[in-house]
């Protein structure tokens, strides 16, 4: 639920609202204001309770409304070991709807919370204000598959409980 999440910033204001998505879904729309400080900045979407991802994702897909000012977006997450993370997706430097893919890192602890959507601007000479949306959160993970049932293979040259006695050639395995 969008209006369920709230605004949270460090050196910028904004705000955050709902919004609709590119394909008519719930989307969150958050302005932001980069132009009163020089210092790293960020406008931040946060989650009323972490959302846990199912399984263990290569990566985290979601639709941007870029706004053209090179923001940098990141996904704040929690990962299994406890830790908090930030996987980075692509600067915006687009106007309009385009989805992002968000690689997770591999060695990366499962299962995945995600806490935020941060928006962040990291040069001090650029100031500026605007805003961005938020649509179609997905995990990219590898489908289910059925493992095939592997036949018992029975090969007559491999004694495994007998005697080769009546065998011309004998081999014998060793080992400590």
């Amino acid at each position: 639920n969008g209006a369920d999440w709230t605004f949270r910033s460090d050196r910028a204001t904004g705000d955050i609202s709902t919004a609709v998505g590119p394909n008519g879904e719930p989307a969150l729309k958050l302005n932001y204001d980069f132009a009163s400080s020089t210092g790293t900045r960020g406008a931040y979407a946060v989650a009323p309770e972490p959302i846990e991802i199912a399984g263990q994702p290569k990566a985290i897909t979601m639709w941007v409304h870029g706004d053209g000012n090179n923001t940098w977006p990141r996904l704040q997450m929690k990962t299994g070991a406890g830790t908090t993370i930030n996987i980075d997706g692509a600067y915006t430097d687009w106007t309009g709807w385009k989805q992002v893919t968000f690689t997770v890192p591999v060695g990366t602890a499962f299962p995945l919370k995600l806490e935020r959507i941060r928006m962040m601007e990291t040069s001090a000479a650029r100031q500026y204000t605007g805003e961005t949306m938020f649509a179609g959160i997905t995990a990219v993970v590898a489908p289910d598959v059925d493992q095939p049932t592997a036949s018992v293979v029975h090969d007559p040259l491999i004694v495994t409980n007998g005697t080769v006695d009546d065998r011309s050639q004998r081999i014998a395995v060793m080992s400590d």
